[in-house]
């Protein structure tokens, strides 16, 4: 027997099989009541932990910040920086 053979021997073995008539019906009734899912304390617990615990750092992060500059009053020559002569000339290309 070569490859072929095999392969439609099995086929035939697979059509043969008689399916499960009550197959169907214990699927779609799993899909259709879904079991309720229960939440643990330590799951609430540790979510309520970690949002009061980024909740502090922020506000020491928050804490540790110095606002001593007044920039208010601050002007900058920026002609040295902005060097748009540069790209506007020819002779530099």
């Amino acid at each position: 027997m070569n490859t072929e053979d095999y392969i439609n021997n099995f086929i035939t073995k697979e059509k043969n099989v008689d399916p499960n008539p009550f197959l169907v019906t214990r699927i779609m009734s799993e899909v259709e009541t879904p079991a309720p899912k229960s939440v643990k304390l330590w799951q609430t617990l540790a979510v309520a932990a970690s949002i009061s615990f980024m909740v502090f750092i922020g506000i020491g992060i928050g804490n540790t910040y110095n606002y001593t500059a007044n920039y208010a009053g601050l002007n900058l020559n920026d002609s040295n920086i902005e060097n748009f002569i540069l790209y506007n000339s020819t002779e530099n290309e």
